[in-house]
């Protein structure tokens, strides 16, 4: 296929990205939108749809609970009463995509949610998972991925018909699949703790030593010699290098020698 004729991915989500979906996301007032979109979802029957006017007391009940957040005017920040409140942001919900309204007659009416809403849901909620559980689940989802396949027959084409074979090889890649995204979440862990273990903290102890350091009454030889081991050190990365920093920028910078007295 011609490089040219290739839709991307911005192209095929030119027109969702160019309407209101993720506009919610992007107001200060996310987390309202976000947990009201949550409870809707939760309460929908299986068929993905809520009466009304429960609709409408979960949102109310959401912004109940979050009194401390503030709403733009349009999404009902001057009014007093929480039920207008309530009714106005049903109409940004619905404004968004993320909800659809359905009359069936007079006396019946339905909220529908809206399918896309329930895979950024689901997004949503990967992201809020706690990190340090993805070892956990790393680690099972690859011991059981080699356990499927050095299981044997596990792919004898004499012992699994078409069907079966395709429904096992389908439930694999999903499973290493899901593996990949966690190995990615316990490299992004591991490189946030490397990164902690050169924070502030081994920063404050170094600091501390410069200072030590600094008050000794050797202190422009004693500076001169570890100026020297930090270069040295340095180079050889054999210090953090929020340690080199502090001891360059401390020992550098002119401090008062401690009184006599």
């Amino acid at each position: 296929m011609i490089l040219s004729e290739i839709v991307s991915l911005g192209q095929r989500l030119a027109a969702l990205l160019a309407g209101s979906f993720f506009r919610p996301l992007a107001r200060p007032s996310a987390a309202l939108y976000v947990d009201c979109a949550d409870q809707l979802a939760e309460a929908a029957d299986e068929g993905g749809q809520i009466a009304h006017d429960e609709a409408r007391g979960l949102i109310r009940e959401v912004l109940i609970a979050h009194p401390d957040t503030l709403l733009d005017d349009d999404e009902g920040g001057r009014l007093v009463d929480v039920n207008q409140r309530a009714g106005q942001f049903f109409n940004k919900l619905l404004e968004a995509g993320w909800i659809q309204d359905r009359r069936i007659s007079l006396d019946e009416r339905w909220v529908l949610i809206a399918p896309r809403l329930r895979l950024l849901l689901r997004l949503l909620r990967d992201l809020a998972e706690d990190r340090p559980a993805e070892l956990k689940d790393f680690a099972a989802t690859l011991r059981s991925l080699c356990e499927d396949l050095l299981r044997p027959g596990a792919f004898d084409a004499n012992q699994l018909g078409p069907e079966e074979m395709r429904q096992r090889v389908k439930d694999l890649q999903q499973r290493a699949g899901r593996a990949i995204d966690q190995m990615h979440a316990v490299e992004t862990l591991v490189a946030q703790h490397e990164t902690a273990q050169r924070g502030p903290a081994n920063t404050w102890c170094a600091t501390m030593l410069c200072r030590r350091a600094v008050s000794s009454p050797d202190f422009i030889s004693r500076a001169i010699v570890s100026r020297r081991r930090r270069t040295i050190r340095s180079s050889n990365n054999g210090w953090p290098k929020a340690w080199s920093n502090t001891w360059a920028s401390t020992i550098l910078t002119p401090m008062p020698r401690p009184s006599a007295g």
